[in-house]
């Protein structure tokens, strides 16, 4: 599918991302919609708090790999180095078409989201995040450049951590 200007990507892959349900997740006790991530709750009660997390359907949405992270990326496919951040740019038109940019012009899934793999645009898998080593979504935010006086995509930032734990 093309969006003229919008095929630009330096690095293109595909990202696949399994969104957090937060309805779900609140609805479980386990979510803060004012800061818009999950909360630990003590359910063993042992004092220690445990995720209860609920997950939607995953998706597949094209991204680029920022500069600085591609290097470190290239470097890590040969299984040397283990990726535990990596920043990744999604066009908001691109997030539109899918149906993943909410009224209120931001994307539509939330802190939390899971990113599950990245792949060639051939479909080939590039790498795999699973259980402990998930991407966990901590940041999203509006680049600077600006085309036609528009931010056109946004800055996602993932990081390895614990289920359920925020920073």
């Amino acid at each position: 599918m093309g969006f003229g200007p919008f095929d630009t990507e330096i690095h293109p892959l595909i990202a696949v991302i399994q969104p957090l349900d937060t309805s779900a997740t609140e609805a479980a006790g386990g979510y803060d919609d004012e800061l818009r991530e999950p909360i630990l709750t003590d359910s063993g009660d042992d004092g220690i708090g445990e995720p209860d997390t609920q997950y939607g359907p995953q998706f597949e949405i094209r991204v680029q790999v920022e500069s600085d992270d591609q290097e470190v990326f290239n470097i890590g496919q040969g299984g040397t180095l283990p990726r535990t951040f990596i920043t990744l740019s999604i066009f908001r038109q691109r997030l539109k078409s899918q149906g993943l940019l909410g009224t209120d012009g931001k994307p539509t899934f939330a802190n939390g989201a899971r990113l599950l793999k990245l792949k060639a645009l051939n479909g080939e898998t590039q790498w795999t995040y699973d259980r402990p080593d998930w991407l966990y979504l901590e940041e999203v935010r509006l680049a600077d450049a600006h085309l036609a006086g528009k931010n056109n995509f946004f800055l996602t930032e993932w990081k390895s951590r614990q289920e359920g734990m925020t920073v």
